[in-house]
């Protein structure tokens, strides 16, 4: 069974991953379920808890490559409860800002993301989405993209599901939210979840 892990490049409040398809958010939460973790992001700490969050590194692809000239934490922040993820571009470079689980979150996981954007950014791609630990390559391993905003449509959020056979082998397109809202507000708080 594949495990997967969750990669966040926006920026975020609360967090809850837990298991047993539990469909509550934090100040909810009853101590029946399993909870996997609840990060709140409310620490005097500059950066995430370290044994939880992991940066995200540079690759040659379209998301990771331009982590190649981030040095450390330098786009991520906490701040006031809120985990804070920034692009940057200095000197002609863009830097992505972003952070992954260290665990992996088997099925039968209900996965939940308090989060919004501070502004529409030209050129922005903030996402959330699972990726498999040690499974096949993509897209056979699968990913799962909770929220995902591009500026072509701007009052609009996707979540959609890639895998072999909705993209093929070499395709990049994935199965999204057939009737989604076009007058979604990105700058206030919502909750993104997934269950899988």
């Amino acid at each position: 069974m594949t495990k997967f892990f969750l990669i966040i490049l926006v920026v975020l409040s609360s967090c809850t991953f837990s298991k047993n398809n539990e469909k509550k958010f934090h100040s909810d939460l009853e101590t029946s379920g399993e909870i996997i973790f609840i990060d709140e992001f409310n620490t005097d700490d500059s950066i995430p808890n370290p044994e939880i969050w992991t940066l995200c590194t540079y690759a040659n692809n379209a998301w990771s490559q331009h982590f190649k000239y981030v040095e450390g934490y330098e786009n991520i922040r906490l701040e006031n409860g809120y985990l804070i993820i920034s692009a940057t571009k200095e000197d002609g470079i863009y830097k992505n800002g972003g952070v992954r689980t260290k665990t992996g979150f088997p099925k039968d996981t209900r996965v939940e993301i308090k989060a919004r954007l501070n502004k529409q950014v030209r050129g922005g791609f903030p996402a959330i989405w699972q990726m498999p630990i040690d499974g096949e390559s993509w897209p056979r391993g699968g990913e799962i993209d909770i929220m995902e905003w591009v500026q072509g449509t701007p009052n609009q959020i996707y979540q959609t599901i890639h895998t072999f056979y909705s993209n093929g082998p070499d395709g990049s397109d994935g199965i999204t939210n057939p009737n989604p809202s076009t007058d979604f507000d990105v700058t206030k708080d919502h909750i993104y979840a997934v269950d899988r």
